[in-house]
């Protein structure tokens, strides 16, 4: 869920958005986003690692 979050999120600041009568037509550059993901996707897991082991520290601790 929060990959797909993150995909939207960096899909609709980079996009074009195309307004049409019928739809929505929108563009993304898949090559910068696989790129993109790899960087947040590690982020995200370093950030959830951090979490979880203070959160475990303080359980210890307590």
């Amino acid at each position: 869920m929060a990959c797909f979050v993150l995909h939207m999120l960096r899909c609709w600041r980079m996009e074009e958005i195309h307004l049409n009568t019928n739809s929505i037509k929108i563009e993304c550059d898949k090559r910068f986003w696989m790129n993109r993901n790899i960087e947040q996707r590690k982020k995200f897991e370093l950030i959830i690692k951090t979490i979880i082991s203070r959160s475990f520290k303080s359980i210890i601790n307590h």
